[in-house]
């Protein structure tokens, strides 16, 4: 999978997960694409819509927090933070997961 991030966001695997990244068929491994997906739809709510602020509609933590509902981007930064630990733990729990990117993404 090649992504390529207008302007990155997170540096570790599971942050860079959530990048936008360009389709091409030849490098893209749409079995982590799936896999990715689902562990976003077990997502509860909350979760999932501050991980499409910040990932898919790129806004600052100032933004984030003003358009969730929240007072500060400091809290807005830590439910990104909790939202990407829950993501990394739908992708730890994934037999697939751990089988294909296990050994490489989870030491």
């Amino acid at each position: 999978m090649k992504y390529e991030p207008v302007a990155p966001v997170g540096r570790d695997f599971f942050s860079r997960l959530m990048q936008p990244f360009t389709v091409d068929e030849t490098e893209t491994d749409w079995e982590l694409v799936d896999i990715v997906a689902d562990a976003y739809d077990n997502l509860n709510d909350n979760d999932k819509q501050v991980l499409h602020e910040v990932f898919y509609a790129r806004s600052t933590y100032e933004e984030t927090a003003e358009n969730i509902g929240i007072k500060a981007k400091s809290h807005a930064w830590r439910k990104t933070q909790k939202a990407l630990e829950n993501l990394r733990n739908n992708l730890v729990a994934d037999d697939n997961f751990r089988r294909k990117y296990g050994a490489k993404y989870l030491e």
